[in-house]
């Protein structure tokens, strides 16, 4: 029967396995290993995998993988699927964002840093052996991320088109809106990549000709129940889209996408009252929250600086001077 395989791990046709892979050791001689769970269905087909935990305060993401891999049968599976609950261990070890064990003052952000490099910080040695061993072996990969501190963010997904293959371009779009996310964010600016989105791990994908996107959605630090069943099904919806299980992905009819994110942010600073909710759509000038002091006395309404759609909002009362209030996706319907 054919195996798949990381590493010393093996998963025989129509199996399941886990394990993992050594990447260093903490200062305290704790070792560090990324590991893995591998589902290798009853038939032939693509691998797709997925990862959460890029930082390790994507609680809610980290759930959506656990669950998938839990869930997914291999009886009912053609091809593989690759788990990775948590790529960045040791960040998730303290609820941070990065390693801050590592002893460089300003920490490693993993996201930021592959293809890795086999001889850098643990960070980067992470990143390296996960490119070779896991995403080397990949034809499909989504990455499942929450908002960061003190946000959320209406569901949606990422491509990176600059650097796929011309070729697979279509294909990358496809598998984009097979998730089902109403929102699709195209990080290619129309063909060309930023130099801030440089080390991501689903733009090394894309230059490789693996078909790669990230879904966000929710708020770090929190599980909330909505954002894992969405990341659940969005993964089963590329599943049935790329035939490894049966059924037709369930798509959102009015699918948008946006290549131009604006923050919206306060001028003055004090207590933050927000009168737009996420999806919400707005028109430039509209008024989309008010700031007042410590007595509620009136300091400043915050405008939309553009049409668009609300795609982040602050989780927090208060807000100082520059502090972004939302986010505002300019956004198209797709044909």
């Amino acid at each position: 029967m054919e195996s798949f395989k990381i590493g010393q791990v093996s998963a025989e046709r129509s199996s399941k396995a886990y394990g993992s892979l050594r990447v260093g050791e903490l200062h305290n001689g704790i070792p560090v290993d990324l590991r893995f769970g591998i589902v290798n269905g009853r038939k032939e087909g693509p691998v797709l995998l997925v990862t959460s935990g890029m930082n390790g305060a994507t609680v809610s993401s980290i759930e959506a993988a656990r669950r998938l891999f839990s869930k997914t049968s291999p009886s009912e599976l053609r091809g593989t699927l690759v788990v990775v609950p948590i790529v960045n261990e040791p960040a998730f070890l303290l609820r941070e964002r990065s390693n801050y064990l590592e002893s460089d003052v300003v920490p490693t952000d993993l996201f930021y840093s592959f293809p890795g490099k086999p001889n850098g910080t643990l960070t980067q040695r992470l990143a390296d052996i996960f490119t070779r061993e896991i995403m080397s072996k990949a034809n499909f990969f989504v990455d499942l991320q929450n908002k960061g501190k003190r946000g959320k963010y209406e569901p949606f997904v990422v491509i990176y088109p600059g650097l796929t293959p011309a070729s697979l371009q279509p294909n990358l779009l496809a598998f984009a809106r097979s998730f089902g996310s109403r929102f699709i964010s195209d990080a290619g600016g129309g063909g060309s990549i930023s130099p801030k989105f440089a080390g991501r791990p689903q733009v090394v994908a894309g230059s490789r000709g693996i078909i790669a996107i990230m879904s966000q959605c929710g708020g770090d630090y929190r599980i909330e129940e909505d954002d894992i069943v969405h990341q659940i099904e969005g993964v089963r919806n590329l599943m049935k889209h790329l035939a490894m299980v049966e059924g037709e992905p369930g798509t959102t009819k009015d699918q948008l996408v946006s290549s131009q994110i604006m923050d919206v942010r306060s001028n003055s600073g004090g207590f933050l009252s927000l009168s737009v909710k996420l999806g919400d759509r707005v028109r430039k000038g509209q008024i989309v929250g008010e700031v007042t002091d410590l007595f509620c006395g009136p300091l400043e309404k915050i405008e939309a600086p553009t049409d668009g759609y609300v795609t982040m909002i602050t989780t927090i009362p208060t807000i100082s001077s520059g502090d972004a209030a939302c986010n505002i996706s300019v956004a198209r319907p797709l044909s």
